[in-house]
């Protein structure tokens, strides 16, 4: 399949001397779901922001590699240039507004979404704020309340919703399951599927839960240390023995995740 995103041995360095991301390479097909998942720490979210043109900043600068998207570099791009692209990100934290109705928020980004459809209006599957509630109903049951009074799965619910206003060919989640319980983290997971499976819409998924990650996604990459230490189809990387052990908490010496490891070494790197 056609590759939608490239990312080619990027390096990011924090000041002068940290290197956050060391020759980090992964590719996302266009229509596909892939994730891209490890620990707190791991250089998820400096990735991102690589990506969608939030870096650099006055401490932090892209030192090596290439980005493309659509077969073109978007190396340098600014975040409203590649949102124009069609990269749409929901972000870790601060997903909402909070002093805004749900209405509100979603006119908002009704507004942003004409702005940014100009060069995208094939990829445009949501037009109005009816069409998110359509898709969300338990949004339109609150459409007139405050989005600070948003449970969790309701919150990532509506930043899903914005997103799909502008009509991105690739939505990006950042910690789709942060702080939700394992119901409402499982009712997210599903409905990205579902996007995907009756839409054709491209998913990254950026996580720390590696097993909710891969049960939806088609090819999954492992981050540990700015590295990619494994990647795979997502079934392979499951069944997988450091997999199991070190982000599963399985294996044959009971219950043991990596963060009670002092010190391990990989066998080999996952291909």
């Amino acid at each position: 399949m056609t590759a939608l995103l490239e990312v080619e041995g990027l390096e990011v360095v924090y000041g002068h001397a940290i290197r956050a991301i060391q020759g980090v390479s992964f590719r996302v097909e266009e229509g596909a779901i892939v994730g891209l998942v490890g620990l707190n720490g791991a250089g998820k979210t400096t990735t991102i922001r690589a990506i969608s043109g939030f870096l650099p900043t006055e401490h932090v600068r892209i030192t090596d590699g290439r980005l493309r998207f659509a077969g073109r570099s978007i190396l340098g791009l600014r975040p409203y240039e590649t949102a124009r692209l069609g990269i749409a990100v929901v972000p870790e934290r601060e997903k909402v507004f909070d002093t805004l109705t749900v209405r509100e928020n979603l006119d908002l980004a009704v507004s942003a979404g004409r702005a940014l459809r100009a060069g995208a209006e094939a990829h445009a599957k949501f037009h109005s704020v009816e069409d998110v509630f359509a898709l969300f109903p338990p949004l339109a049951a609150r459409a007139e309340q405050d989005a600070v009074l948003l449970s969790g799965g309701e919150r990532q619910m509506l930043a899903i919703g914005a997103c799909l206003l502008g009509a991105p060919r690739l939505l990006i989640v950042d910690e789709a399951s942060l702080g939700l319980a394992p119901l409402v983290r499982r009712q997210v997971l599903d409905l990205l599927l579902r996007l995907n499976q009756k839409m054709g819409l491209t998913v990254l998924l950026v996580d720390q839960d590696v097993a909710g990650v891969l049960s939806i996604a088609r090819h999954g990459y492992i981050l540990e240390n700015g590295r990619v230490v494994f990647d795979g189809p997502s079934d392979r990387l499951l069944a997988h023995g450091d997999v199991q052990e070190f982000y599963l908490g399985r294996g044959n010496a009971g219950e043991r995740g990596y963060r009670n490891v002092k010190q391990y070494r990989r066998v080999r790197r996952w291909h």
